[in-house]
């Protein structure tokens, strides 16, 4: 009787596991590449704004392949543009420097990129959006020479990276088959200017 047993919940395990391997797997219509992870403004006052001119990299459209073999119909994915583009001046992208010090002055000569960014979770990540849209993803700035900024030395500082952006409010429609989904979002793009700034906290 317990041989019986064991063979009939083996056989029913195995069974199940079978039957999820077919089931559709929605979240395969997703794309698989993350957005890039900012960090957050720690600092309450920024000192003069040193401006550059980057050099802007568009985004073809994205190739999403095979995303649901299971999924009748196929993934069909849209973006509509809700509101925007609205100009965003001098948006916080990075700290360029690690700690915190008191320094007076900072010295920078590496590339600096920033990305577009979508505000929440819309099943499309912020490239594929840009992509989408037909609106650059990236921009790069190169400073041919040593920057040289100034600092004030009583305070707490650091060196940050900010850039201009294109805000637009953004529906992102995705139908898996016959079942459709909307959510909304902010997409941010990058436009030409960018700025190193010094941040105090």
């Amino acid at each position: 009787m317990k041989r019986i047993t064991k063979k009939l919940v083996s056989t029913s395990l195995a069974l199940t596991l079978g039957f999820t391997l077919l089931l559709p797997q929605v979240g395969l219509a997703y794309s698989s590449e993350d957005d890039e992870e900012y960090e957050e403004e720690a600092h309450s006052e920024l000192g003069e704004a040193f401006q550059f001119e980057g050099e802007l990299s568009p985004e073809e459209e994205p190739q999403m392949g095979i995303q649901c073999i299971a999924c009748v119909g196929g993934v069909f994915t849209t973006v509509k543009v809700n509101s925007g583009p609205t100009k965003v001046s001098k948006k916080f992208v990075k700290y360029l420097t690690s700690s915190w010090s008191y320094s007076d002055r900072y010295t920078w000569s590496k590339t600096n990129s920033a990305s577009s960014t979508i505000s929440t979770d819309v099943g499309l990540n912020a490239k594929d959006i840009s992509a989408k849209l037909g609106v650059s993803h990236t921009v790069s700035s190169s400073y041919g020479t040593t920057v040289s900024i100034p600092a004030s030395k009583s305070k707490l500082s650091k060196l940050a990276f900010y850039g201009d952006y294109n805000k637009r409010g953004v529906t992102v429609t995705k139908r898996v088959g016959t079942t459709t989904s909307k959510k909304t979002g902010t997409h941010y793009a990058p436009r030409k200017d960018t700025y190193l700034l010094v941040a105090y906290k």
